[in-house]
């Protein structure tokens, strides 16, 4: 897994030579084999006979060691200062190849942004279920159950007629104060799970009415960083409730980037610094 360290260490590198850095998108389900395969020829064919000692350990990497599992990929060559760093990721990355005196670290650093760190959060009447994903993989886990809520049986919250109401069953207020004791603990364990994990971005899913009773109660800065909704249900595996968590990712960060792009534009437009 790609980390905050990683990226660090290799922003602190130091070499007498030139490193090659290559990031590829093998997202299978964005393009074939084939595909990538091409790409990879037409990057490492951009630095020919500037870079053929490390371009051919990576050909070689390829050929003989690589699995192609993950959506991305980023390696960095400097095959005479015997650096090689070769980092899987579960999210794609743009394709890009760049020889220079330090790794090139823009798209790490900008993926970086994206995926770094969020929290999803899949919410019914009685507990919660809260997975932290970092760069696409997820790193922790932790559920809360409250009381158990036991609904009235058919009508206005009463028995038969000619039969006396079991005082054990719940009324509608009984139910109510339950919802409202799990609601209060869920928002109280999703608060302490994003202070543990400190997420950039926060999805919620599951029952919308629970949803938005503990948005509205949810501490900041977290309720400030909640950014969509999701269905899900708590049982469904975290493999799954990421994935989707991952689109509503994706789609805040492209109306964010649409938004910069729109005030450049016009600040441009205005002779304001665009």
């Amino acid at each position: 897994m790609f980390s905050r360290d990683d990226l660090q260490q290799l922003a602190e590198y130091q070499g007498q030579h030139a490193v090659l850095s290559l990031t590829l998108n093998v997202d299978s389900t964005r393009r074939t084999k084939d595909e990538y395969r091409l790409a990879l020829r037409h990057l490492l064919h951009s630095v020919q006979g500037r870079a053929n000692g490390d371009a051919a350990a990576i050909e070689r990497f390829f050929e003989s060691e690589y699995d192609w599992s993950g959506r991305g990929l980023a390696i960095f060559s400097s095959q005479k200062e015997n650096f090689w760093k070769v980092y899987s990721l579960a999210v794609p990355i743009v394709d890009s190849i760049v020889l220079g005196p330090k790794p090139h670290l823009t798209p790490l650093a900008n993926l970086w942004v994206v995926y770094g760190r969020f929290v999803v959060a899949l919410i019914d009447k009685q507990g919660a279920r809260f997975i932290f994903v970092q760069m696409g993989e997820v790193v922790d886990g932790e559920g809360v159950l409250g009381e158990e809520v036991r609904r009235v049986k058919s009508g206005a919250g009463s028995t038969p007629t000619g039969r006396r109401r079991n005082s054990d069953e719940p009324t509608d207020r009984h139910v109510h104060e339950v919802i409202k004791r799990n609601v209060k603990d869920t928002t109280h364990a999703l608060q302490q799970f994003c202070e543990k994990h400190t997420p950039r971005y926060v999805v919620l899913g599951g029952n919308a009415e629970i949803v938005n009773e503990v948005r509205a109660h949810l501490g900041s800065p977290w309720s400030e960083r909640v950014i969509g909704a999701i269905a899900g249900d708590i049982g469904e595996s975290d493999l799954v409730i990421r994935d989707r968590a991952l689109k509503v990712v994706e789609e805040a960060e492209r109306k964010r980037e649409f938004s910069l792009a729109d005030a450049a534009i016009t600040a441009a437009a205005k002779n304001s610094h665009g």
